[in-house]
């Protein structure tokens, strides 16, 4: 999960998006996502002192905007971002071995339609 904060703070968006799980990169047009990702990240917040504080495994979670159910990782963080401290929950999931996030419904829904999405 560091590596995708640190992807996010540095606005690699092309890695970011190598790093969105299988079944919504199926979805999502790569140059969409990149765009509209650059199109929300006028200042992306730097993080930092990033802490997991839970991991918990939850059974056939929905990965957004698609039919696919997998099991995941539950991460509960504690990390600056900007200085100003953050407490957020994000789910990871393992496909052959390697790592990847998953974005919001919202975000799915939208792109899914050729639209941009609001990062919040």
């Amino acid at each position: 999960m560091k590596q995708l904060l640190d992807v996010f703070s540095r606005q690699d968006w092309n890695v970011a998006y190598d790093l969105l799980h299988p079944a919504e990169r199926k979805l999502v047009d790569r140059d969409l996502f990149v765009r509209c990702s650059k199109q929300g990240s006028n200042s992306p917040p730097t993080f930092t002192d990033v802490r997991v504080t839970r991991e918990v495994t939850e059974h056939n979670t929905a990965i957004p905007g698609t039919d696919v159910s997998q099991d995941s990782e539950l991460l509960s963080l504690e990390l600056n971002a900007n200085g100003s401290p953050l407490k957020q929950d994000m789910h990871q999931y393992s496909v052959n071995g390697q790592w990847y996030w998953a974005t919001t419904e919202d975000a799915m829904k939208a792109l899914v339609a050729g639209k941009c999405f609001t990062m919040q």
